[in-house]
């Protein structure tokens, strides 16, 4: 959820499956490049297009279930008490040796265990390809706020098919 394109597309994903069952987060460390900092290191985003700026965002929406998409970057989003919460614990390690393409976070739960996980390449990079489902989502996410749903979900069919489709589809779609 978190290793989704476009603005959070540096983080990792596997911790967020481990941190199912209501466990409680001491401290979040992110390990990301020294040039993440500088373009996405706004540690506390209080609109939404400041979120977009925000690698530490990024991080809480992931860990909070959320598929970092266009619609997670809204002023009321950025406002919601559990991604305050989760921001709070999250601070960014740059390193000059790291790939600005990858990311290792270290969450401290509050009984002290430790979750590490690696993102040993951003999604969406030839190395790590989106598939059809991230894809969709992404997709979704920019298009249904203007199209709705339904109207949405049918032209992602139809570009997705777009070889064996029709232009008529498309025209029809993108025209209403």
């Amino acid at each position: 959820m978190i290793d989704r394109p476009a603005d959070a597309r540096f983080f990792p994903n596997p911790g967020i499956n481990l941190l199912e069952g209501g466990k409680e987060i001491d401290s979040i460390e992110v390990d990301v490049s020294y040039l993440c900092t500088m373009l996405a290191g706004k540690p506390n985003p209080q609109t939404g297009l400041e979120g977009k700026f925000s690698a530490a965002y990024c991080v809480a929406l992931g860990l909070n279930g959320y598929p970092v998409t266009a619609l997670d970057f809204s002023e009321e989003r950025v406002q919601e008490p559990v991604l305050r919460d989760t921001l709070s614990r999250v601070t960014l390690l740059p390193s000059d040796d790291r790939d600005t393409r990858t990311a290792a976070l270290r969450v401290k739960l509050a009984d002290g265990s430790l979750i590490d996980a690696e993102c040993a390449m951003a999604l969406g990079n030839p190395t790590n390809p989106m598939s059809w489902d991230d894809m969709r989502t992404k997709f979704e996410g920019l298009v249904e706020p203007v199209l709705g749903e339904e109207k949405a979900a049918e032209l992602f069919e139809v570009l997705r098919n777009f070889d064996d489709g029709s232009l008529d589809d498309y025209v029809r779609l993108v025209s209403a």
